[in-house]
């Protein structure tokens, strides 16, 4: 997988585009099935517009289709091999930390532009910020203290009257 140039050093382009192809398909994958994997409730960042960025051409079930399924954890499969293999072929060979960066830069580019996947706390976290801004205490109430906004639909029902359970430093 990894190949050595002509000079010495570890070729990481492979690795490069493999892992930002496989980041892609999971970022594609979540973001074309239901609520399975992102949220597409209004709001919801531009994912966040009904079926999604693409309109009515995607799923709107509440659970993904196979393709899906299998785009999103067989993305995620190939992103941890390709880990352990570029971690075993550096571990052998020198090279810069500039190009190890780049490749995981890479690597969490569509990550970074996608929704956040598998988890609404995002949105919890972000409503626990908002109520820290209008000088509500969040150890005391939950979100739902706000009224009817898109941290207390998107972080769900449970957590609207839940206090916040992390420390100060993270609020």
């Amino acid at each position: 997988m990894l190949v050595p140039e002509e000079d010495g050093p570890v070729s990481l382009r492979r690795p490069a585009l493999l892992g930002l192809l496989a980041a892609c398909t999971v970022v594609a994958g979540a973001t074309q099935s239901g609520t399975a994997f992102v949220s597409h409730l209004p709001g919801a960042w531009y994912f966040g517009t009904p079926g999604g960025p693409l309109g009515s051409i995607t799923h709107s079930g509440r659970r993904a289709p196979l393709p899906d399924v299998v785009a999103v954890y067989g993305g995620l499969a190939v992103l941890g091999w390709l880990w352990i293999a570029t971690c075993r072929a550096l571990g052998r060979r020198t090279v810069e930390v500039r190009r190890v960066l780049l490749v995981a830069f890479l690597w969490a580019l569509p990550f970074l532009l996608g929704p956040p996947l598998f988890s609404r706390d995002l949105f919890s976290y972000a409503g626990q910020g908002e109520m820290v801004s209008h000088h509500l205490d969040p150890y005391l109430y939950g979100t739902g203290v706000l009224g009817y906004t898109p941290f207390n639909v998107l972080a769900g029902p449970l957590w609207a009257n839940t206090p916040s359970p992390y420390g100060p430093t993270f609020l």
